[in-house]
Formats: C-alpha cells, structure tokens, sequence
C-alpha cells in the first residue's frame, strides 16, 4: 500500500550518489513528514520517531533496512532542490482551494533561527501566500537576502492561479509593477495605501474626503476582548479624478476606519487605512478582507512560532532551512485539511499518540 502522501515526492529528484543509497528520498521524506506531523522539530527527533514508530511506517512502505538516522535525514533536507519541494506544497493547495478559496493574504515571515553571524548569512525570509477561507499556505518563495519581498512577489504570482479571487498585501506591495501582474492574472487586488506613493495618497483623500462624491458605506459595532470595537467602511466608483495616476486595473478606492474604546478604562483609540482596489466590492466584503488579512500572522506564521517552533530551529547549512521550512508548511496544511480551525497543537499530539489519528491524516491528503 503507497499512502498518497508519499506519491507527493514523486517530482523530486534524490541528490545523493546513485549504488550508495540505504533509504530512498521518498522513505526518508515519508518518516520526516510524519514526525512533523506528530510535533517532532529536528534531524533528532525525526530520527526517533521513525525508530518508535517503523512498524507504522512499514504499513506504507518497506523499511527493510531500518530507518533513517538523524545524518540521514539532514543530509537530505539540505541538499533536495527547495523549488521542487516547494511545487510540493502549491500542488496540495491548488487540489484542496481549488473553486473554494476567494481570498489570498500575502505577507512575509522571517526564519530567525536561520541566521548565521559568524558566517555572515541573513535570516531566511519567505514570502508566502495564505488561503484565509480554508487557512492553508498554498504557496511561498524565499526571499534573496540582498533584495526584498518586492523583487519575490512577481515569482510567487507565477505559482498561484488568482483568478477572481481577493488578494489583499501590506503597503510595502502597492507598486505599479505588481498592479499590473495581478489585474493580469485576473486577480482583484487590494492594496493598503500609505506613504510610499504620497501623491496617489493625497489625491485619494480628497476624492473621499468630497462631500460630493458619491459614496457606499457599511459599519458594524462588536463588543469582546474587554473593548468595544467600531469599524466603518467606505467604497468610492467615482475616480476620474485618478485617472492622471495611471494605476493599472484600479476600480475603486476604499476606505476602512476603525475606533475601539477599553471597557476598564474607558481609553479611545482610532485609525483609518486607505485602500487601492482592483474590483469594485461592497464596503461589507472590504470589512472582511481587512480583518481577515491578518490571519496570515494568526494562523500561519503565530503557529509555525509557536506551535511548531521553527523560530527555535538552528538548522542553517545548505538548503536545509528553506527545506525544513517547507516541510513544516507541508505537514500544517495536512493537518488543517483534517482538523479545519481546531487546535493544530491537539491534533498534532493526538496524532503522536495514537497512530490511528496519524493514518486519518496521512490518508485525508488529496494527491492525485
């Protein structure tokens, strides 16, 4: 019996000498992606894991020579080429989003234990694009360490189909170059809006700050968290007075003011963003995209931290911390397929206990 889970690697190529070869790529990425699914973060552990659990691991493949040290796992996450790892992860999202996620969050997320001062080598940074509606990672390139995310976002574009779909980014990303690649890719972009592009910037707040322009507007009140939170959007059509801008695929522009007041002590804070919009949407679904852009920090980047400590993580030779990385994405968005938005740190020590709810998950990636 192969799982699906180990037709995954079948795109991979094995980097090691040919006729030196105890365990196969896909056994060794197999055992590792199993110990990630269980909470296992290092060479080590992985490596005890698959020693405890190699009558599991023997239901889907042959471990006929026993499994693979912690050497043996290192050597391959530092040496497997990142891009087909990678294609990995895309593959997976694209079967599991595909006709049900409209809204793509795009945000980077520093590896700081990648860092190696003494060597002089940067922190990994990754840019990553997050399904919001199904909370999945569907795609992620790494980000040159002389360069920023601006230079990454056009190869990651490449890997996603945005099709009709919400694409919302930090203001670092509201670039003309990047408009024009996403009104291209049938995206509908919206982009925050500050200082970066300053004259843009006046000129959308006097078209909305005109009483005579016509404009839709939505506010909702909610009450939690010990504070009482007033958010109000507004959506304006009318931008002839932009059009000497030039901005690629623009429709519309929007505006998103929120002001909260601490129950305790009665302390009053506001705040207003700007937004660029690739489609004309109601001021109800620009509330949504606001708020919920920022579950790539609470649902993604929040839990490799905390969860699965890819901070704490000291592995920095080679390509073994982009790797590591993916494989970490890999085995998150395998459990979230499952588990949906209940805990990912229960699941995964349900999953380390019984290997019954391992199987389930294993069984649940949707591999052709």
């Amino acid at each position: 019996m192969v799982p699906s889970a180990c037709k995954l690697f079948a795109g991979i190529d094995d980097p090691r000498v040919t006729g030196r070869i105890t365990h196969g790529l896909a056994k060794v990425l197999f055992a590792a992606l199993c110990a990630t699914l269980c909470g296992f973060g290092c060479f080590d552990g992985y490596a005890q894991f698959a020693k405890a659990k190699v009558d599991f691991l023997r239901r889907y493949l042959p471990y006929k020579d026993g499994t693979p040290s912690h050497d043996t796992f290192g050597r391959m996450l530092r040496l497997i080429r990142p891009e087909q790892f990678e294609a990995v992860l895309v593959d997976l999202a694209r079967r599991v989003t595909a006709g049900c996620a409209s809204h793509v969050a795009i945000n980077g997320k520093t590896v700081r234990g990648s860092a190696d001062a003494r060597r002089g080598v940067r922190a990994l940074h990754l840019l990553h694009a997050f399904a919001t509606d199904v909370g999945l990672c569907i795609g992620q390139v790494a980000v040159d360490g002389k360069s920023n995310e601006i230079t990454a976002l056009p190869e990651l574009l490449r890997l996603l189909d945005l099709r009709g779909r919400d694409v919302t980014m930090d203001a670092l990303h509201t670039q003309r170059a990047s408009a024009t690649l996403l009104h291209e890719a049938g995206a509908h972009y919206v982009m925050a809006l500050k200082g970066n592009q300053p004259k843009l910037l006046d000129d959308v707040r006097k078209v909305l700050g005109d009483p005579l322009v016509p404009v839709l507007k939505h506010q909702v009140t909610s009450v939690g968290h010990g504070r009482v939170e007033t958010r109000a959007a507004r959506i304006c059509t009318d931008i002839a007075a932009l059009d000497h801008h030039c901005w690629p695929g623009l429709a519309a522009i929007g505006c998103v003011e929120r002001a909260r007041i601490c129950k305790r002590n009665g302390a009053a804070t506001a705040e207003s963003q700007i937004y660029l919009l690739g489609h004309a949407c109601t001021p109800e679904r620009l509330l949504v995209l606001s708020r919920g852009h920022w579950a790539v920090e609470n649902n993604l980047h929040w839990v490799l931290d905390v969860t699965m400590g890819e901070d704490a993580s000291l592995v920095r030779r080679d390509h073994g911390p982009r790797n590591r990385a993916t494989l970490k994405r890999v085995a998150l968005n395998a459990v979230r397929i499952v588990t949906g938005k209940n805990s990912i740190r229960f699941a995964m020590r349900d999953a380390a206990l019984d290997v019954r709810v391992l199987a389930d998950i294993l069984d649940h990636m949707p591999v052709a």
